[in-house]
């Protein structure tokens, strides 16, 4: 068979397969017209072999989950240099880090302020904390937790109101 005769017979079946693959006409007809190229240059390497739908459909298949493969390796390598550019180097991010979270430690209470400005921007452990104010080790982990508690409290109402705005 001739791929004029095949491209006339199978065209419809093979760009039915990849747009319910892809749900995407655009692609569905790139993939379904690769999937023909795929097809002539075998039958030219090997003239005398018969090809059927299912063949076709096949190599449709195919080509989807490279395209696939492919599309989700340049996402992840397009979020990478994304992320590289707005921070070129992790003293900026940091710097970035310290003025958010030094806001939010601003509105603490007095007692809490000192142990979250140790902990967050200082970035003592809390054994450290301990031994600096002379404040119980457990008293100090208590204290975190708190902060972090309060800290995602104030964020998160920060956040509602500006999307709400």
């Amino acid at each position: 068979m001739t791929i004029e005769n095949l491209y006339n017979l199978y065209y419809g079946d093979a760009y039915r397969r990849a747009y319910s693959l892809s749900r995407d006409s655009d692609v569905a007809s790139d993939l379904a017209q690769l999937s023909f190229c795929k097809l002539n240059t075998y039958l030219t390497m090997y003239p005398d072999v018969e090809i059927g739908k299912g063949y076709i459909l096949r190599v449709v298949d195919n080509l989807f989950k490279s395209d696939f493969r492919n599309k989700k390796i340049q996402e992840k390598i397009q979020d990478i240099d994304i992320i590289d550019n707005r921070f070129p180097d992790i003293k900026s991010l940091s710097k970035l880090f310290e003025n958010e979270i030094s806001y939010y430690i601003s509105d603490l209470p007095i007692t809490m302020q000192q142990c979250a400005h140790m902990y967050f921007i200082e970035e003592k452990s809390p054994k450290e904390i301990s031994k600096i104010t002379h404040i119980k080790y457990s008293t100090i982990r208590s204290r975190i937790y708190r902060i972090r508690k309060v800290l995602c409290q104030n964020v998160d109402t920060d956040f509602k109101t500006l999307s709400n705005a």
